[in-house]
């Protein structure tokens, strides 16, 4: 049973994944999806975020790319490649992004034509969460599934966020305590055979946990950057934090040099080994001012 607290993520706001071409995938998240550059840390010479004092490295390139309300980062790899899912559909983790149910089939067919492997079209949902969807590969090999979103586009973008995530646990009843604990998500659905739970937040996005008999390479690999970012308010951050210390969960400052003045957030591992962050910035305020572009096939 999860428990109880006063205080709630109350959206999955960002995420950073792995990529050992960042060009190509640059052009397939802005040419197929219609995202929007507006961040290319590692860039330039002077650039005060090279250098992480939690890993005594200095980053390698990446990018950031606006999605409607949510955004998405990648970096390029140099410790181990990343691990691609057999098939679309097979992989945690895997994320899931909402699309304008009007531009749903031609955002569909566009990704087959890049070409990226692509499933069928499917309306059952997950552990009782109807939807329609269809799940496919980025030019890398990370696992994505595409949503259906009735609530059409959001300023102009056609993916207009991060609708849910799918992610893998050996203790479904731990990994859910956790969730509970130390970012307030409640269970809001389960399949009949218990294989599944569906995690819920405020905003309406989801956090499906799997049980599987052996965590995957793709979920444990120590992938520079990749995380998963919720935001919550200013009183309910310092209330999860509270959780977090009084249990002695080790936090890791993997940002320092990116934080701004006055901003809190917190990094820590969930129980399968995927870093979590939980923060009181959201995507729209740090994409504020930056401008966005995007290439041009010629």
């Amino acid at each position: 049973m999860t428990t109880q607290v006063s205080a709630s993520v109350q959206h999955f706001d960002h995420s950073v994944l792995p990529c050992m071409d960042l060009f190509k995938e640059e052009r397939f998240y802005t040419e197929v999806l219609g995202g929007a550059m507006f961040l290319k840390p590692g860039m330039t010479h002077h650039d005060p975020s090279g250098f992480s004092e939690a890993t005594g490295k200095t980053h390698p390139p990446g990018t950031f790319i606006k999605f409607g309300r949510h955004h998405l980062g990648f970096f390029l790899q140099y410790e181990v490649p990343v691990y691609p899912a057999a098939e679309p559909g097979s992989g945690y983790p895997c994320w899931g992004l909402w699309v304008a149910e009007d531009d749903f089939d031609d955002v569909v067919q566009a990704a087959r034509d890049f070409p990226v492997p692509v499933g069928e079209v499917r309306t059952e949902g997950h552990a009782g969460i109807p939807m329609r969807s269809v799940f496919l590969l980025d030019p890398d090999g990370n696992s994505l599934e595409l949503v259906s979103d009735p609530r059409g586009r959001y300023d102009d973008y056609k993916v207009t966020g991060i609708s849910h995530m799918h992610t893998e646990a050996v203790d479904l009843a731990a990994t859910s305590e956790f969730y509970g604990r130390y970012l307030g998500l409640e269970a809001v659905g389960a399949d009949e055979e218990a294989e599944v739970v569906a995690l819920g937040m405020p905003s309406g996005q989801h956090l499906f946990v799997h049980r599987v008999d052996e965590v995957s390479p793709a979920t444990v690999g120590p992938y520079f950057g990749r995380h998963c970012a919720y935001y919550v308010e200013a009183d309910a951050y310092h209330v999860l934090e509270g959780h977090l210390n009084d249990d002695k969960v080790e936090q890791i400052d993997m940002v320092p040099g990116l934080r701004r003045p006055g901003e809190l957030d917190t990094y820590f591992f969930d129980p399968s080994g995927l870093y979590i962050q939980i923060k009181d910035m959201d995507s729209l305020t740090m994409a504020k001012g930056w401008p966005r572009y995007r290439y041009v096939t010629v």
